[in-house]
């Protein structure tokens, strides 16, 4: 009895997350990590419910050679994978704070909008940046993001423009409007450190979950990197955190 109540527990908790991810992907729109979570969840539902004729399949399969070995090789390329998720998580986690010693340039990464106007996490980001810049008068900030087809102005601007709102000097942001991915974001914005012959350095300011990325690609573009991040509500980050284990594996062999 008590067993049947743990998985009829876990079957719940489980496809309560798999509505979660389903919910991040019709909000925002379907990615990798909310339909491998989605993916995750609904496959291990079904494994709990259908636990039983599994079990027989397995020990069946693992009665014959062939099927040993297909059960081993996808336990270890399984385990793998987990070893994977938790060395980026952790580094993740790291990397997620890490402001510098002396106070130096601000470059602030764009995300998308919502419905032409500025989106929550692009409202986080600019908080962050402006708080930044308040702590740090004399520094100023790049806001990075050029201007996708779903939207009335580029990311730059539209960042610009919240900055101002909250209160920031319009003279102490710059704008690089080109960019259409993180690295260019990254290489966009170490050129107008080097037009304005600045220090190869910066602080970016992106959400947690971005900054081990954002410190790979600005190594690769010749900038020292800090960062000081924003926080991902937790009904996104899941699918953020699993979104970004395809993006560092991706960017670690060579991708941009």
């Amino acid at each position: 009895m008590i067993n049947r109540i743990v998985c009829i527990g876990f079957e719940a908790l489980l496809l309560a997350g798999a509505a979660a991810f389903a919910f991040t992907a019709i909000v925002s729109h379907p990615n990798l990590g909310n339909i491998t979570g989605f993916g995750i969840c609904v496959a291990l539902a079904l494994g709990v419910f259908f636990r039983k004729p599994l079990s027989e399949c397995i020990s069946h399969m693992w009665g014959t050679a062939v099927g040993r070995v297909i059960l081993i090789a996808a336990g270890a390329l399984i385990a793998a994978a987990l070893v994977i998720c938790v060395i980026i998580f952790a580094l993740i986690a790291k990397h997620a704070d890490d402001p510098p010693d002396t106070p130096c340039t601000v470059i602030l990464l764009g995300c998308g909008m919502k419905n032409g106007a500025p989106s929550e996490m692009m409202r986080q980001r600019c908080r962050a940046a402006y708080n930044y810049m308040e702590e740090n008068p004399d520094v100023i900030c790049i806001a990075s993001g050029g201007q996708g087809d779903d939207e009335p102005v580029s990311e730059a601007a539209m960042m610009k423009d919240v900055l101002i709102e909250m209160g920031a000097d319009p003279d102490r942001i710059a704008t690089e409007d080109r960019s259409t991915s993180t690295w260019e974001n990254l290489v966009n914005s170490k050129l107008l450190l080097d037009e304005r012959g600045l220090p190869g350095e910066a602080v970016i300011i992106t959400s947690e979950y971005h900054q081990l990325r954002a410190s790979m690609l600005a190594e690769r573009a010749g900038i020292k990197a800090w960062s000081v991040s924003c926080r991902t509500s937790p009904l996104y980050l899941p699918s953020c955190l699993i979104r970004e284990v395809y993006g560092v594996i991706y960017t670690f062999f060579g991708g941009k």
